[in-house]
């Protein structure tokens, strides 16, 4: 590994007490400038966090779909299913085309892009400075 700061090689991996433990899966500290950088338990286990993540990247940057696609695949976990059948909405992560139900509030909620917004009225605007030189 890389120290994300200097980008030196003396990027090793650093005994936790027994809080640290608790809070992260892992910590890893440069040698040579002595950064640190915490792995969470998140990472690992999305399932514990209180936002919706992927359950395989746990990524945060989902979107609400508005129904299953046929080509993308569904995560298939028993949880998940339980929630599609108690009516939890269905997610989408974009890097893992991973579809999953999930009742965990999503961190930027964001639309399926089929869904159009409607278009905001431009009353009481003045032109751009752009579009107001004479030409």
């Amino acid at each position: 590994m890389h120290c994300p700061v200097c980008k030196s090689n003396h990027f090793h991996r650093r005994h936790r007490t027994f809080a640290e433990r608790l809070r992260y899966a892992a910590i890893y500290q440069c040698e040579k400038c002595h950064c640190l950088d915490l792995e969470s338990h998140l990472e690992h286990f999305p399932m514990l966090s209180r936002v919706a993540r992927c359950p395989e990247c746990a990524n945060t940057d989902l979107r609400v779909q508005p129904r299953l696609d046929p080509i993308d695949r569904q995560y298939r976990n028993p949880l998940s299913l339980l929630q599609k059948f108690l009516g939890a909405p269905l997610l989408y992560c974009s890097p893992c085309r991973l579809q999953f139900y999930d009742w965990r509030r999503c961190r930027k909620p964001q639309p399926h892009p089929a869904i159009k917004a409607a278009p905001a009225s431009d009353s009481g605007r003045s032109e751009s400075p752009a579009s107001a030189q004479p030409r």
